[in-house]
């Protein structure tokens, strides 16, 4: 009987040290699906602030592109009406010597 007493406190203690290595390996698991967790966690931060910067830069781009736009499509109305105007004091000028010769031709 005493045997017997010895073989369950034996097989209790195997029980005992199978459970805790088990719930070791458990605990161990559960902390590497954790950092695996974590690591994923951070790589989709990442991942989003870079999308960011990137929506970031090309709204810059875009509108360093308008400003561009802009500032062509002013020099060529400025060019439009600077022609316009010289075209209209050519004019001014030949009516003049016209209407001068005209005079001269009077007389």
């Amino acid at each position: 009987s005493k045997l017997d007493d010895s073989v369950t406190v034996r097989s209790s203690d195997a029980r005992q040290k199978e459970n805790a290595r088990r719930i070791a390996l458990q605990q161990q698991q559960e902390r590497m699906e954790a950092v695996k967790g974590m690591k994923a966690e951070k790589m989709a931060i990442k991942k989003e602030m870079e999308r960011q910067r990137e929506d970031e830069r090309l709204r810059a781009r875009k509108m360093k592109e308008e400003v561009l736009a802009k500032r062509e499509e002013a020099r060529k109305k400025r060019a439009r009406a600077e022609a316009e105007a010289a075209e209209k004091r050519r004019k001014e000028y030949e009516a003049r010597v016209k209407a001068e010769e005209d005079a001269r031709r009077a007389t």
